[in-house]
């Protein structure tokens, strides 16, 4: 009875934030006029063009699949590139339908676990690695675009320069966090033991279902594979960098969505305003609102900078509705295939079990 009603409330949580999202887009519609959206559609985009950003857009999950399949290798596990597929996915899939995007990444160890049979020593360092190399490359692109823009074509705010020089500072503290994490696994694994030995009745109280010096065991054991593996993976110059560089490229398919868009309606953006914009919107990405893909909240920052650099509102709006159409919404029937794949999967198997 009780899991019904957890059923519901997370239900209801992702009915209602999908409402306020929906919400966000209908009020930016209804600014820019709707008349004029379908006008812009009907008559002034170019159909063949936009179709292209669909093909982009498929092209860039499956980098994204690739790129972990790589990191895998890294770590010496051998999985199926369709594993990677399926698992990076599916959790995407799960991302959409969730309120905060961590889902994704714990999500997507899992899965590698299960299907995979990766370890989850090895499963974290990869993953570690991943967001390492993409806040490099979020650093390398947030920079350059932000100087061509500022010395080639205009002069930018004070409050987007802030936003940039934030973001970079972020992104650099974040991947210097992170490898010093894989660096000093043993001063974590102290910690743990020491917390264990200070708290050692209260948490062989908490867990009196399991023993406690196995679950520790495991704990240490599980950090020291990720040590072992997050080393490894370093010392790989060639997965290292061929994985920067298919970041770099699906950040690039990104933007070249939106240029794509704006091309499709008669409009050519130079691609370095168009970096400099999805720069800003990560920066949205990154605030903790509860909106599944920040659905609404992205198409009115779009919208807005676009406008900051001159399209007109009625394009602009229209350009910001398009480039998730072919994004957000695109990725939601791609990546549910894999998602329904796994929930049959394990559905089958519960029921096997069970007989």
């Amino acid at each position: 009875m009780s899991y019904k009603i957890k059923i519901r409330k997370s239900t209801i949580i992702i009915a209602a934030s999908y409402g306020v999202g929906l919400a966000i887009i209908f009020t930016l519609i209804n600014y820019i006029g709707l008349n004029k959206v379908f006008e812009n559609i009907m008559s002034r985009m170019v159909y063949q063009l936009f179709i292209a950003t669909f093909i982009l857009d498929i092209a860039g999950l499956l980098i994204y699949a690739l790129i972990w399949y790589l990191l895998l290798i890294g770590v010496e596990s051998k999985v199926k590139f369709m594993t990677s597929i399926t698992s990076t996915w599916a959790s995407i899939f799960i991302m959409y339908l969730s309120p905060t995007g961590v889902v994704l990444e714990l999500l997507k160890l899992v899965l590698t676990n299960k299907e995979g049979k990766v370890p989850i020593g090895r499963g974290i360092a990869a993953l570690t690695m991943q967001r390492i190399i993409y806040s490099i490359s979020f650093i390398s692109i947030a920079i350059s675009s932000y100087i061509v823009v500022q010395y080639r074509y205009m002069v930018i705010g004070e409050a987007i320069g802030r936003i940039i020089a934030a973001l970079i500072i972020i992104a650099l503290i974040t991947a210097i966090a992170l490898i010093i994490v894989g660096r000093r696994t043993e001063k974590l694994e102290m910690i743990i033991f020491r917390i264990y030995e200070k708290y050692q009745n209260r948490i062989e109280k908490m867990m009196s279902k399991y023993n406690p010096t196995e679950v520790i065991n495991s704990i240490s054991s599980t950090i020291n594979e990720f040590k072992n593996s997050f080393k490894s993976l370093c010392s790989k110059k060639t997965i290292l960098i061929t994985t920067f560089i298919l970041t770099t490229i699906n950040w690039m398919l990104n933007v070249m969505i939106l240029y794509v868009v704006l091309l499709s309606l008669g409009y050519k953006v130079s691609i370095w305003i168009l970096m400099l914009i999805m720069v800003l919107c990560e920066f949205v990405q990154m605030t903790p609102i509860i909106i599944p893909g920040m659905l609404g909240i992205i198409e009115t920052v779009m919208t807005a900078t676009l406008q900051i650099f001159g399209i007109p509102l009625e394009i602009s709006g229209t350009a910001s509705i398009l480039t998730r159409l072919a994004t957000f919404w695109f990725d939601i029937p791609i990546t549910a295939i894999a998602a329904s794949y796994y929930g049959i999967k394990y559905l089958l198997k519960g029921v096997i079990k069970e007989d």
